[in-house]
């Protein structure tokens, strides 16, 4: 495991399409930030002669470098003196979906994830000025298959991405680098300390990170925090994970210990939070009061049984590609049906136990959050985010 003595050490990934500028910037930003610059390139050439020669082989051969193979090779040059010191830049680290889960399962986490988005057409006229006899059709061969491995490395880190404009002067696109990485004060009016509360499925995950998304507020999913506290082996993470060996619910004062670390850090004090995934129960909720985490801004989504039922179980999965569908919403094609798989989770008998769950515990949290405001979550995901918008960037009314 991956254990850092320096807590404010920068952890940055930056990912984007070919052509996109990734490796200008990120040697920019090693040299601001004083930390390692490590492409897949640099890594392969430190690596020891067997994995380098393992790797190489897969290279050749046409075939996908497994993710244990990369993630021998990461964790070893991770581990080194200088980058638990200094930190470290990522350049195209993660490149795909494994990968990516593949660092999260060993316990590293960046703390900023920048995906560099650039039109397609400037990417194949910048493409064109380094092979002017490349083919188009190869070039958009190239760019598809790039773009959907971004889009599933952006989906494992929602909480710490940002978009950035690649098509612009370099300088412009370094400063607003420096400006995500440094936490600038968050775009609201005030340091938003906000709560979202509801049944499973009723929107929170993706409430949150449209509201970090826009004004600049740490996304703070509670399940990922506890599974970052656990990798890093942190005294409350170990203190979890007894618990959840033993099958058993997290202590309410260790699941405190584990949010004051995180709540505690200066990206969350400066920018403010959303809090989504927790409290489930009136002693957590008390918990974050006394601990001094109460929040400004408490959140009900409301939504019924059956519109969770219809929006969750009908869910689907392709295992080949990744991508999701729902057999009402957004039906796959034909020819692909007979594969798509259902996520456990997504059973009936999962979520009427989640949505019980959460009923025997709703009047106590009503009760300990009494000027929380309900929000109809049974609407259009942005309809849902305009009301939450407009009662967390302006003064609440007494009532609805």
């Amino acid at each position: 495991m991956l254990k850092r003595d320096n807590v404010d050490a920068p952890r940055v990934v930056v990912v984007g399409p070919p052509w996109s500028g990734k490796h200008t910037l990120c040697s920019k930003l090693s040299k601001r930030l004083h930390c390692p610059h490590l492409s897949q390139l640099q890594l392969l050439e430190n690596a020891e002669p067997s994995l380098r020669k393992a790797i190489s082989d897969f290279d050749k051969s046409g075939k996908i470098v497994p993710a244990h193979l990369w993630l021998q090779v990461l964790q070893t040059r991770l581990e080194q003196f200088d980058c638990i010191k200094k930190g470290w830049v990522l350049e195209g680290i993660p490149s795909s979906r494994e990968h990516a889960q593949a660092m999260q399962a060993s316990g590293i986490y960046p703390e900023h994830c920048i995906l560099l988005q650039v039109p397609n057409w400037v990417l194949i006229d910048r493409a064109r000025n380094f092979d002017p006899a490349a083919p188009d059709v190869d070039l958009d061969s190239k760019l598809k298959q790039s773009r959907r491995q971004l889009r599933e490395v952006a989906a494992c880190y929602k909480s710490s991405l940002r978009a950035l404009n690649a098509d612009q002067p370099q300088e412009n696109m370094f400063t607003a680098a420096l400006e995500i990485i440094a936490g600038r004060a968050s775009a609201a009016p005030f340091v938003p300390r906000v709560i979202l509360l509801g049944p499973f499925g009723s929107g929170k995950s993706t409430q949150a990170h449209l509201l970090s998304q826009k004004y600049d507020i740490v996304n703070v999913d509670f399940d990922e925090v506890v599974r970052q506290a656990i990798v890093s082996e942190s005294a409350a993470g170990m203190a979890a994970k007894a618990y959840i060996d033993r099958g058993m619910r997290i202590s309410a004062e260790v699941c405190i210990e584990i949010l004051k670390e995180k709540l505690g850090r200066k990206d969350c004090a400066a920018r403010g939070w959303v809090l989504h995934g927790f409290p489930n129960t009136r002693e957590q909720a008390q918990g974050l009061e006394t601990a001094g985490l109460a929040p400004n801004r408490v959140f009900f989504l409301e939504i019924c049984d059956e519109a969770v039922l219809e929006r969750l179980s009908l869910c689907r999965m392709d295992p080949v590609t990744g991508k999701a569908y729902h057999l009402t919403f957004q039906p796959p094609a034909s020819s692909i049906k007979h594969r798509l798989m259902q996520h456990p989770s997504m059973k009936k008998e999962h979520i009427m136990q989640q949505l019980s769950q959460y009923s025997a515990t709703l009047d106590d949290l009503s009760e300990c959050y009494e000027e929380a405001q309900v929000i109809n979550a049974d609407q259009l995901m942005h309809t849902v985010f305009e009301c939450l918008e407009s009662m967390t960037m302006k003064p609440l009314p007494k009532k609805l």
